[in-house]
């Protein structure tokens, strides 16, 4: 509950690389804490599995998603005294919610609903849900059961066999009905071929011109415009670097590329020059943002055609810059609930890895290397406030000043990052939209002189101060 209104969370996970049948041996839900400020001491919060056949969660309504029956509650109603932001916690299925996950199996997908009290005054907590290390994760250990595999049909020959072919269908349709759709325990072997076309060409004079035109508008009229172009089709040109912002559609259709590989390989992958001193970061939805990149003034604003750029940016950001620390957070030796900032040593992974934050309370996360690898930015709330950006000096490892100053306590400053030169610092803040969304910021590196580069229409966050192309 938040101001009077309730609220419900779906996570669901794809399950169709399984076929039907699998036998499930183990299951373990993970999920993360992101922010508790609404959080109130009564009434307790529960996780069920969903016994439904949709995936199309787009269509829900809260009403009709309360509706959904729950096949069972994984773990024990949870207290609000355990949820806390920035701790993990795992949920194990017993062997009894084992056999009832099979039913889903058939489906190809697990939906679970996250629910919370209902009744009194505010009562709100959020789980973590954008992608990357802290995203909820579904651990199964299973047995495949195995897929059935049919052949396509072959292309006829010459007319005559697909004329032949046509009548059989026809007279199958109307004695028997039209086929059903394959179920999901028979499949293709291969996925269908992709077609690559070139675009028309160039015209080579002004009568060429005026001809297509004139046989394209013909079709306009007669058949109606042209249909798009298949999902299986292609262009043979690659994609370009970056859209400009003025000439996408309200909507952009671009689908981000999440790289698998290990954060060290990544950041040794080559960035194109031409986004040296961009800063990128991501916008849109939550759940599948896009890449995003503007010019320091926050002019030329762009989406990156691959989402792959921004996650090598990000990469290189808790790599040092002589290729030995990694950066990272975690909980501290005490075994608590504080997050601490620690490094690992890439070079010599035998020695054990180094605490570098010893705060006695909150959680501290987004740590980056500055140019010189001399200092280290951070998001904390050490101060026992929101989240606010910290300075680590390694020549004054006692001192951890902050840089960002909010007046009110719950404003977000976050996910810091260092210019080329040293002298600027951007970052994601909530400044003027307090809990809604946030916006790029850009301060100077001793936290004065704060402007905000985005013009208050999108929600913006995880910067990244592109410094390296090679």
């Amino acid at each position: 509950m938040l101001k009077g209104q309730a609220f419900a969370s779906i996570i669901q996970f794809d399950l169709r690389s399984l076929a039907p049948g699998t036998k499930i041996l183990f299951a373990a839900l993970e999920l993360s804490g992101r922010n508790g400020n609404n959080l109130g001491t009564q009434g307790q919060w529960t996780l069920d599995v969903l016994d439904t056949k949709t995936s199309d969660w787009d269509k829900v309504n809260y009403d009709s998603l309360c509706r959904v029956p729950a096949l069972f509650t994984v773990g024990n109603p949870l207290p609000s005294g355990e949820l806390i932001a920035g701790a993990r916690k795992r949920f194990i299925l017993s062997a009894p919610q084992l056999t009832l996950l099979q039913k889903q199996m058939d489906v190809g997908s697990i939906s679970i609903r996250l629910c919370g009290p209902t009744e009194g005054g505010d009562n709100l907590f959020v789980w973590e849900a954008s992608p990357g290390v802290r995203e909820p994760t579904l651990y199964l250990v299973a047995i495949p059961a195995a897929f059935t595999v049919i052949t396509v049909m072959p292309t006829p020959p010459d007319i005559f066999a697909a004329a032949t072919q046509v009548v059989a269908q026809t007279l199958q349709a109307r004695r028997f009905g039209t086929p059903t759709s394959l179920p999901r325990s028979m499949v293709t072997p291969t996925p269908l071929p992709y077609v690559v076309y070139t675009q028309a060409p160039t015209a080579v004079n002004r009568a060429e011109a005026t001809t297509t035109a004139a046989f394209i508008t013909a079709v306009a009229f007669t058949t109606g415009t042209f249909t798009p172009i298949p999902r299986n089709w292609y262009t043979a040109t690659p994609p370009p670097l970056a859209v400009p912002f003025a000439s996408l559609t309200p909507v952009p259709s671009a689908t981000p590329t999440i790289a698998p590989l290990s954060s060290p390989d990544l950041a040794k992958r080559p960035l194109p020059a031409a986004l040296n001193n961009k800063i990128a970061f991501l916008s849109g939805s939550r759940d599948s943002p896009t890449a995003w990149i503007m010019d320091p003034d926050g002019s030329h604003l762009a989406q990156l055609s691959d989402r792959t750029y921004y996650d090598i940016a990000a990469a290189r950001e808790i790599i040092s810059p002589d290729g030995t620390w990694m950066l990272y957070n975690a909980p501290d030796t005490s075994g608590g609930q504080i997050l601490q900032i620690w490094r690992t040593n890439l070079k010599s992974p035998s020695i054990p890895p180094e605490q570098m934050t010893f705060h006695t309370r909150g959680i501290s996360f987004a740590p980056v290397w500055s140019v010189d690898g001399t200092k280290i930015l951070y998001t904390s709330t050490k101060d026992g406030r929101e989240q606010e950006i910290f300075l680590f000096d390694l020549n004054d490892p006692h001192r951890w000043p902050r840089l960002s100053f909010s007046q009110d306590q719950y404003v977000w400053n976050q996910y810091p990052t260092w210019s080329p030169d040293g002298k600027e610092i951007a970052f994601s803040s909530d400044r003027g939209h307090i809990a809604a969304y946030t916006e790029i910021w850009v301060m100077k590196a001793d936290g004065s002189g704060a402007k905000k580069l985005g013009d208050g229409s999108r929600d913006a966050w995880a910067p990244v101060w592109i410094k390296w192309s090679k």
